[in-house]
């Protein structure tokens, strides 16, 4: 999975990857694991230029579970072919049932960052990388994909 600072997407796109797609980032690393797809650097340009096309994104790339009425989480996990029957908000000591998957909410002071979880509540993957920050953030909430 391509990383959001990735050296590569700032060459060939002005797009913000590195300031606030970690969710979105989140949703190309479930297409990959439950597709069995890769998205390449170039693929994952053109995407989120679609994305943006269709408002599944904002012009930060940021991806909201109520963006005036619409949940673009589910529609951008939608559009990237994942058959998702909805995503929801719950609390960090939720532990995902089968055909769950959850996207963690890392929060420290002033800042909040997503990452895949395993389904308990453990993260799989960082689009950042392991960073010694990582250890600061404590888990607040999770976003939970039902397929």
């Amino acid at each position: 999975m391509i990383r959001q600072d990735c050296a590569e997407l700032g060459y060939l796109s002005s797009l913000p990857f590195k300031k606030y797609a970690c969710k979105l980032f989140s949703c190309f690393y479930f297409a990959e694991q439950l597709l069995n797809v890769y998205y390449d650097v170039e693929a994952v340009v053109q995407i989120t230029e679609e994305l943006l096309h269709f408002n599944h994104v904002d012009d930060e790339l940021s991806v909201y579970e109520n963006l005036n009425g619409v949940n673009t989480t589910k529609r951008t996990l939608k559009f990237l072919g994942l058959p998702v029957g909805n995503v929801i908000y719950q609390p960090a000591d939720y532990i995902c049932k089968p055909n769950e998957y959850e996207i963690l909410k890392l929060t420290k002071p002033g800042y909040a960052h997503f990452v895949p979880g395993d389904g308990n509540g453990n993260y799989t993957w960082d689009s950042l990388g392991i960073r010694p920050q990582q250890k600061q953030y404590t888990l607040k909430s999770k976003r939970i994909i039902i397929l």
